[in-house]
């Protein structure tokens, strides 16, 4: 099974974290990733996140 993310973004800084069916996500450290000029981590999520908003759909 694959991982659940969760990723916090607020402004320049995102605060991301992964867990699995073994573990709970309250559990799971928290990553801060901030915006820098090689920072190719925090570029990436930026553009999961982006890309994961332009293509969802409402359901409710």
């Amino acid at each position: 099974m694959l991982p659940t993310w969760r990723v916090l973004a607020l402004d320049n800084v995102q605060f991301v974290s992964a867990f699995g069916e073994d573990h709970e996500g309250h559990t799971s450290p928290m990553y801060k990733i901030a915006a820098s000029a090689h920072g190719a981590l925090h570029r990436g999520f930026r553009r999961f996140t982006d890309e994961l908003r332009a293509q969802s759909r409402q359901v409710i």
